[in-house]
């Protein structure tokens, strides 16, 4: 496994998150709040570790979305929770 330094990785999620807005950005022909762009944000850097067969990362990035309305919802956290990650 390679190593990367905090600033290498910090640099490499920059990038992610700017390829990642600019889909959003192009694509996305609605009205959105904050919240809702950078949740599209997110489930397409999601998407991006499952295409590049980087199952685990794409996995635990669903213990990120565990709110509803700007709040934390219990719910959501224990199914989260009791997910299995990608195999």
């Amino acid at each position: 496994m390679d190593k990367v330094t905090k600033e290498e990785a910090e640099k490499i999620l920059k990038k992610d998150l700017c390829m990642a807005e600019r889909a959003v950005n192009n694509n996305v022909k609605v009205s959105l709040t904050q919240s809702q762009h950078d949740d599209l944000v997110a489930l397409l850097i999601t998407l991006r570790k499952a295409n590049e067969r980087g199952y685990i990362g794409a996995s635990e990035e669903f213990g990120r979305w565990v709110y509803a309305g700007g709040k934390k919802q219990r719910g959501l956290e224990n199914r989260r929770a009791q997910r299995k990650p990608f195999s």
